[in-house]
């Protein structure tokens, strides 16, 4: 229980001794010149149509995701009992072990590529995956060896990782403008615990009612529903333009033109 300690404590150091970038410099100089720079960021969050346009996005995808990944996490002791290692705590454990050790090279693989494409290329990616191997293993599980169906169940988790379980988190920390980014981030990420009590609570009685084969359908159709949102309200930005694309309008010297032109650009895969 108290290991993860030890990785907390090394990232709290290493953040403590990294330099603040100059554009956190330039905002902290801003607010203490002008108390009200903060609020009005935050304002600008609502009132500007691009910001509320990507808050949706990144709300919306991050709420759809966890409603089919906490859902599907509650599936585990159903999917590992079909390699008959028995439902006793420490075979509970094993297969737990397998099911991380096909997760967590997900984010290995995520942290190696995620500047290499674009964090919106990345989440779709991921949710084209998960559509197909929910899918998968909702219609066929039944019929499918018990070694096949804990590989296709594992890889839902590898392409969560190396997909929007990454994104999710990712993206609303970059994209939005430096005094309001904390409160967007926010806002998605308890979009996102919604969405992980909905699938809990929703889902879960229905593999009761209608088999797991049937929620694990649903989950498909839930991917299917994140990678469309994706599509249509992520922006595809690099680090540069995300830098350029997350300035308040009082910060840039753009003109309404060249702004709503660099709004098109990144709504573009």
């Amino acid at each position: 229980m108290a290991a993860p300690i030890v990785p907390t404590a090394i990232v709290l150091y290493l953040r403590a001794k990294s330099e603040e970038t100059e554009e956190y410099k330039n905002n902290l100089q801003r607010v203490e010149n002008d108390p009200n720079a903060k609020k009005q960021a935050i304002k600008i969050l609502f009132n500007d149509e691009k910001w509320r346009f990507y808050l949706l996005g990144t709300a919306g995808s991050w709420l759809i995701f966890d409603i089919a990944f906490y859902a599907n996490s509650l599936f585990n002791s159903t999917i590992t009992a079909m390699l008959g290692l028995g439902t006793e705590p420490i075979n509970v454990s094993v297969n737990s072990l397998i099911l991380a050790a096909m997760a967590l090279p997900g984010y290995a693989l995520a942290v190696l590529t995620i500047d290499k494409i674009t964090r919106k290329e990345l989440q779709v990616i991921g949710f084209i995956m998960l559509v197909f191997l929910y899918l998968c293993l909702g219609l066929f599980y039944t019929n499918t060896s018990g070694a096949l169906v804990i590989v296709l169940y594992g890889l839902t988790y590898f392409f969560s990782n190396f997909g929007p379980n990454t994104s999710t988190y990712t993206i609303p920390g970059e994209i939005f403008p430096t005094l309001s980014r904390s409160t967007a981030h926010g806002i998605s990420a308890a979009s996102g615990k919604v969405g992980a009590f909905l699938g809990a609570y929703l889902l879960k009685p229905l593999v009761n009612d209608y088999g797991l084969g049937t929620v694990l359908v649903i989950c498909a159709g839930l991917s299917l529903f994140g990678l469309m949102w994706t599509y249509i309200f992520i922006p595809s930005t690099s680090q540069e333009k995300h830098k350029q694309a997350a300035k308040l309008p009082e910060e840039d010297s753009q003109t309404e033109t060249e702004a709503s032109l660099m709004f098109i650009e990144l709504r573009e895969f």
